[in-house]
């Protein structure tokens, strides 16, 4: 039976573990709580809080086990204080570390192990809180979850009580009241701590069985829980309130409105109860960062900021189809998920449409423009709409307004209203006078006139809806990359000289042809080519707007830089010009056909219209069938343009998928 390696901080961890005056010490109410709840959350008959010194594993809390301790080379925690995760044991017998432990082959005859590593506040690990079964299994995820949360309580009350241990050392008089032994003084302190307000104390909302608290605002505290019924994590959020009945029936029948929502953005609603005189909502847990730290915890490009907000955009119209105003939606109420998914929370300041009841100014006009003010203003100040500043009646729009000032800060790294204190911001605000930095290559100008038109302080001029603005921004074209400015010259660059290269063959030959109608038609198209160019980098940012309109201006540029090509090798060829127009016309004519295959079906009109042209040429006027392709070319691409984008070709999105 090979023993645990003790870790490269043994010393420091044995003296961090005494430091805890832990060892030895009588059985006490809350970590057996714990470790009850530990067994019961993971169905095993046997778990254990358990710490290591250096002969032995100390059982400070234990059911479905008599022993106190046993040696520390039969320890299966000492193996799991060397790591960080859960040290998950599905079959001792078929592992070989442990195949030959007294323990496995004797009593208590453990074949399941998993235990969770008891971390200090040093860092150190003191022990585990750990489970075991006397069948091979494993944990689900959720079960293993909750072993983590567990754990980590037991580690806070840990802390916990070496604080107090620690406070009781410094005060000695006041030791010498007490008529208990210290340990038992320090249980009575811990037990009124947790008792008034304790992330620790494991309480009950409803059947849920509260682990711990993650979050507390001015609105509400939210805690993680435990559904025993389903097996499964969920976020109990505990409504503030003064038990007012009206209230509570708005409260009631706000969350009832968002328990209808079923949307992957937006955090779901399990249940309403009550808990006293206040309300609760059980909730999906979603284990990440706020959308807020998941930009600060890593570089992010243009393009993952904006799909980000825009999931969470969804999220919020969903909320809005149900009858839902937000009210206070920032980056800090938006969780990014493990699996990459915005999810939309803290619906406390949400209300139904029509509702009567009014926000309130605060009377205090430094007051913090960045953070939420209970019964006061019913918002966050930086991000509110004129109309809430103003204390008016709000509607989908003010969400909107909402939504542009967090996605304008995620993208310029600052918000667009100054102000240094709430009636400075205010003023900024109603006046829409936008702090604006200058819109360069990183936030393409469509993207920032889109966010311009849902800040302006009148809602009749802001987008008609959320959806609106949301279809929009995913029709831009955010694939910026810092060297396109080069790139784009490069092409331009290219165009250009491909165009002077196919016109001085075409001038070189012009001795030996005759100056005529045709010959004229040729050095046109030269010419509109060269003016397409200059025009198209003159107007490129008004162009090149959408992903859509980029491939338009794209088609149109390949296919004349295609047409001064052949033009070149055809009057090298020694073709006559009619000749030309019409091997040129049959080139486009291929050219939108391939693209109406496998790009957009839209081409197809003008590939008919170019080979329609190419056998008029044979027997027409080479002029006239130059112009009547020209203007019918013209008229089909300006519909295109104005008009929404038509759908993929069968091969696009077969390539797609």
């Amino acid at each position: 039976m090979p023993a645990a390696q003790p870790p490269p901080t043994e010393t420091e961890r044995l003296a961090d573990l005494r430091a805890h005056g832990i060892l030895d010490t009588d059985p006490e109410a809350d970590f057996d709580e714990v470790t009850r709840m530990a067994a019961a959350v993971c169905g095993t008959p046997i778990a254990l809080v358990s710490l290591i010194d250096e002969q032995r594993q100390w059982f400070k809390a234990r059911i479905g086990l008599e022993t106190t301790e046993t040696p520390r080379e039969q320890a299966f925690c000492a193996h799991a204080i060397l790591q960080d995760e859960i040290l998950e044991v599905p079959d001792a017998e078929r592992d070989a570390r442990f195949v030959d432990n007294p323990l496995v082959q004797g009593e208590p005859h453990i074949r399941f192990y998993a235990g969770a590593p008891l971390v200090s506040a040093a860092g150190h690990p003191l022990g585990t809180l750990c489970v075991l079964d006397r069948v091979p299994r494993t944990l689900s995820d959720a079960q293993l979850g909750n072993l983590r949360v567990l754990a980590g309580q037991v580690s806070e009350r840990l802390e916990a009580r070496r604080r107090l241990r620690e406070l009781a050392r410094e005060a000695p008089q006041e030791r010498t009241v007490k008529t208990t032994p210290a340990d038992a003084a320090l249980e009575t302190v811990n037990s009124e701590l947790t008792f008034c307000d304790s992330p620790f104390e494991p309480q009950r909302c409803g059947r849920f069985t509260i682990l711990r608290r993650i979050g507390q605002g001015a609105m509400a505290t939210v805690y993680a829980a435990h559904d025993a019924e389903l097996d499964r994590c969920i976020a109990v959020k505990l409504l503030r309130g003064d038990g007012d009945s009206d209230m509570r029936g708005r409260v009631q029948r706000e969350a009832q409105a968002l328990a209808r929502i079923s949307h992957p953005n937006v955090v779901q609603i399990f249940e309403i109860g009550s808990y006293g005189a206040q309300m609760f909502v059980a909730m999906e847990l979603v284990d990440g960062p706020t959308l807020s730290d998941w930009g600060d915890a890593a570089p992010r490009g243009l393009s993952e900021i904006v799909q980000m907000y825009v999931q969470a955009g969804r999220g919020l119209v969903a909320a809005h189809s149900v009858g839902i105003i937000h009210r206070d939606f920032k980056a800090e109420n938006v969780i990014v998920g493990p699996d990459g998914r915005a999810r939309l929370v803290d619906f406390g300041l949400a209300r139904v449409l029509h509702s009567t009841a009014q926000p309130v100014r605060p009377a205090d006009p430094n007051a913090a423009v960045h953070v939420t003010h209970a019964g006061t203003i019913m918002g966050t100040p930086a991000y509110m709409s004129p109309e809430q500043h103003r204390s008016a009646a709000v509607d989908e729009r003010s969400d909107q307004f909402n939504y542009c000032v967090a996605l304008y800060e995620a993208l310029y790294g600052r918000r667009p209203f100054a102000g240094s204190n709430l009636d400075e911001l205010s003023a900024m605000v109603t006046a829409g006078v936008v702090d604006a930095p200058r819109p360069g290559d990183a936030v393409p100008i469509a993207l920032h006139n889109a966010l311009l038109r849902g800040l302006v302080p009148d809602p009749g001029q802001r987008w008609p809806s959320l959806a609106d603005l949301l279809d929009h921004i995913e029709q831009l074209d955010l694939g910026v990359d810092p060297h396109r400015p080069r790139q784009r010259r490069a092409l331009f660059g290219l165009l250009a000289v491909l165009s002077v290269t196919s016109a001085a063959p075409l001038a070189g030959r012009l001795g030996h042809v005759a100056f005529n109608g045709s010959t004229a038609l040729v050095l046109i198209a030269d010419a509109v080519l060269a003016l397409g160019l200059l025009l198209a980098w003159r107007m490129r940012d008004q162009l090149l707007i959408t992903a859509y309109h980029r491939e338009l201006v794209g088609v149109v540029l390949f296919v004349l830089s295609a047409g001064c090509i052949g033009r070149s090798l055809g009057i090298f060829a020694g073709l006559l010009v009619a000749q030309l127009l019409v091997v040129e016309l049959l080139l486009c004519a291929v050219t939108f056909a391939a693209l109406a295959c496998f790009v957009r079906r839209a081409w197809w009109p003008l590939a008919a219209v170019h080979l329609a042209g190419a056998l008029a040429a044979v027997v027409a006027p080479p002029a006239a069938v130059a112009v009547g392709v020209l203007v019918a070319a013209l008229t089909l691409f300006v519909r295109l343009w104005r008009g929404e984008p038509p759908p993929s070709s069968p091969g696009a999105d077969a390539s797609r998928a």
